[in-house]
């Protein structure tokens, strides 16, 4: 009796699921015929460049660079991360069973040009996390092979990349490390206890011996930085949307959803909604900062019990802050985003003196 009972009740959510499925299917429909209110993008996703409607594969070009080098691979994995107008990707290409060790390049491309600048096949490692990629806030490219104490640096010069590699002293202890401020810290953890075993300032190649407080170095706010010359602006997303100036005064204050509801791309996207008779608000939204512009991206989404997406969901809905306007600009959607590139570089920030709201 029960097992028929928890059959029938399958039955009824598949059912339901299948109805259900495409709710925002008409919503999406009417989503894709909204341009964009500011063009001149490039969007980033897991794996792929998308620029106007062309749109490319991020296997396929580190295939072809590991190609052009005659590397043969097997399968390809990747993190990659855009600085100015290069992609820099660590790539694991190979793995030997045999030997248990990963087999990983630093691949470094222009992608408006996709010339390939560096294809530096690494070491092998016995595990690929023993080598991450840091990028700092110079836009420095850094990475540490913690299997043999390395800490590579590279230099983009014009079309050629320049490499130094640092020997950091092997130490009889589990080091873990991280960046702050242009140094390379080394630490161990004693039971929650952070102390430092040494410090680099890899941009001065020189040790460093003075203090640096571990807890503050972890401490960082929620909130993001923002730099406009000589002043710096705290974007703080923790309760709703401010913006603080270096004397910590409020240039701009907004709820997420006000702020989303109140732009032009808000009001049409309520109309819509309400033209379907499916009025709601977004449910997934996250923020990021990239190279001096704000971006919001919000979802739309239904849950039901155990499938969240059960009823289906929208793209992310993707905008920029204009800061002299004081408003959301729409940049069109995608279902999947890691970076966002402005190829029109504009100084956004001159106007928050003028913004000052209580």
């Amino acid at each position: 009796m029960k097992k028929s009972y928890l059959f029938l009740l399958l039955i009824g959510l598949i059912t339901l699921s299948s109805c259900k499925l495409n709710r925002y299917s008409k919503f999406n429909e009417r989503l894709q015929t909204i341009p964009p209110e500011e063009t001149g993008y490039i969007f980033f996703t897991q794996d792929s460049i998308i620029e106007d409607e062309t749109k490319r594969s991020l296997t396929n070009l580190f295939e072809d660079a590991l190609l052009e080098k005659d590397i043969v691979y097997d399968s390809l994995g990747y993190n990659y991360y855009v600085v100015d107008t290069f992609l820099c990707a660590q790539v694991n290409y190979q793995f030997d069973a045999s030997t248990g060790t990963s087999h990983e390049a630093i691949i470094i491309l222009n992608f408006f040009t996709f010339e390939i600048l560096l294809v530096d096949i690494l070491l092998p490692t016995t595990h690929p996390g023993y080598r991450y990629i840091h990028i700092d806030e110079w836009q420095n490219i850094l990475c540490y092979n913690s299997q043999d104490n390395t800490l590579s640096h590279y230099l983009i010069e014009g079309a050629t990349v320049r490499k130094e590699t640092f020997n950091r002293p092997a130490k009889d202890a589990v080091l873990l490390s991280t960046f702050y401020q242009g140094k390379f810290i080394r630490y161990v953890n004693n039971g929650g206890l952070l102390t430092t075993v040494d410090i680099f300032d890899y941009l001065n190649k020189t040790e460093f011996t003075n203090y640096i407080n571990l807890d503050k170095v972890f401490n960082y706010p929620r909130s993001k930085l923002i730099q406009d010359g000589e002043m710096t602006y705290t974007v703080d997303f923790n309760e709703g949307f401010l913006i603080l100036n270096e004397q910590e005064e409020v240039v701009f204050k907004e709820d997420k959803l006000t702020l989303f509801d109140s732009s032009a791309m808000g009001i049409k996207i309520n109309e819509i909604l309400k033209d379907l008779k499916q009025e709601a608000t977004p449910r997934l939204f996250y923020f990021y900062i990239f190279d001096n512009n704000i971006y919001l991206l919000y979802k739309y989404q239904q849950g039901f019990l155990f499938n969240k997406n059960l009823f289906g969901e929208t793209p992310y809905l993707i905008f920029r802050f204009d800061i002299a306007a004081q408003t959301l600009k729409y940049l069109g959607l995608e279902e999947d985003i890691k970076v966002i590139y402005r190829k029109a570089k504009k100084d956004i920030l001159p106007h928050l003196a003028s913004t000052i709201v209580d």
